[in-house]
């Protein structure tokens, strides 16, 4: 009975996993960048929304993988996934109200749109933090890619490395812009692993 029991356990973990829903790479790209995948989340900052984008590991595999002029096959994504596994990387967009420029709005002068330049491409990796469990790990790389007026908002790119020492599985992560330095309140952007870990899997 025991054996009999362990054997309808086994078919139904392979049942459940067979039922997994299976997308195109393009319809993939498409589901995460949408609020109901539950990989983006908002804040204000002023007249500025700031929309975070979880981007799993997968995605930063197939990214790369067409910028080189082509999809891996099942097998290299496996192995470039165990590669990044310690990684986890976020895009924040920054949209203003009012100017196609994000620095620009509700910017006085010349010198303080200076300034906001300097902050967002020297300056805004010291604070920024990801929060797993109780650790806190800062950020490892932030690239600011400005709209210069071509787009609605501009993009900062946000790496961060999970020490080997630190575990890296947790019921949610936080990425943490503290931004008590201008006496603003601090933004937190809360990610569910659930939302992460049930993605659908990838048609290559």
């Amino acid at each position: 009975m025991r054996n009999l029991l362990h054997l309808l356990i086994i078919c139904n973990l392979i049942l459940v996993s067979s039922c997994k829903q299976h997308i195109g790479p393009k319809e993939y790209f498409s589901m995460i960048e949408q609020k109901s995948s539950g990989l983006v989340q908002e804040d204000q900052m002023g007249g500025v929304l700031l929309s975070c984008y979880y981007k799993p590991i997968e995605a930063i595999v197939l990214t790369e993988a067409l910028k080189n002029g082509g999809l891996p096959s099942e097998a290299e994504l496996e192995v470039e996934k165990e590669k990044l596994s310690r990684l986890r990387r976020f895009h924040l967009k920054l949209k203003g109200k009012t100017q196609a420029d994000v620095l620009r709005e509700n910017c006085p002068n010349e010198e303080e749109y200076s300034l906001r330049f300097q902050y967002y491409t020297n300056e805004i990796q010291k604070d920024l933090f990801l929060i797993i469990n109780s650790d806190t790990i800062p950020s490892l790389f932030t690239h600011f890619e400005r709209s210069m007026g071509t787009k609605p908002e501009s993009t900062l790119i946000i790496d961060f490395e999970i020490p080997t020492n630190v575990k890296a599985e947790s019921k949610t992560i936080v990425l943490l812009w503290d931004k008590t330095k201008f006496n603003n309140k601090s933004s937190q952007f809360i990610f569910n692993n659930s939302a992460i870990n049930n993605l659908p899997k990838i048609n290559l």
